[in-house]
């Protein structure tokens, strides 16, 4: 949708909200994930902590992968600038990180499992 009405260009800082709430998102899913695995019986039991340590690197690993998913497109796509500097994707890196944080923590807050 933003890349259709060219809103990247327009107005640059929009990719910052962009990483920091789908680091959010990320971390309420795999958060929600954990607690459903723990439903069914396909893992047992674990500290609070511990899950949310869990759930930060998993988001960790998804913003790698997405940060490597612009310069693939970059690449392949002659002209389509998906990707900044290293400073833009250390600080996409960073925002998502902490909006997992974040997401994980108010998550973590509301499941019953996970104990």
């Amino acid at each position: 949708f933003l890349l259709w009405f060219d809103a990247y260009r327009l107005f640059p800082w929009i990719d910052i909200p962009m990483h920091f709430f789908g680091g959010v998102s990320v971390g309420f899913s795999f958060m929600l994930l954990l607690a459903r695995l723990q439903t069914v019986g396909a893992i047992g039991g674990m500290e609070k902590s511990v899950g949310l340590v869990i759930v930060v690197g998993l988001v960790a690993l998804t913003a790698v992968g997405w940060e490597l998913f612009e310069f693939l497109v970059g690449n392949k796509f002659n002209g389509f600038m998906a990707q900044g500097d290293v400073f833009d994707t250390d600080a996409d890196l960073f925002l998502g990180v902490i909006g997992g944080v974040v997401g994980g923590l108010i998550e973590l807050g509301r499941i019953k499992r996970l104990d």
